[in-house]
């Protein structure tokens, strides 16, 4: 499961199959915010992109390893 894991709207879909395709495999809009979610790979990723307050999702599946 993939999960937007830095947001803390409301209303926010959490999870990235309900957002917006954008056409490239790693972006998607969340219609919520009006905002850009990128797919990463690495909880080190993750924390870079919150860190300069981007939105990201992570193979949540993938924190277990």
């Amino acid at each position: 499961m993939i999960q937007i894991a830095n947001c803390t709207e409301d209303d926010c879909p959490k999870d990235w199959a309900d957002l917006e395709k954008s056409g490239e495999s790693h972006l998607g809009l969340c219609i919520a915010c009006f905002r850009k979610v990128t797919l990463v790979e690495t909880i080190e990723d993750l924390k870079a992109r919150s860190e300069i307050g981007e939105k990201a999702a992570i193979d949540v599946r993938s924190l277990n390893n």
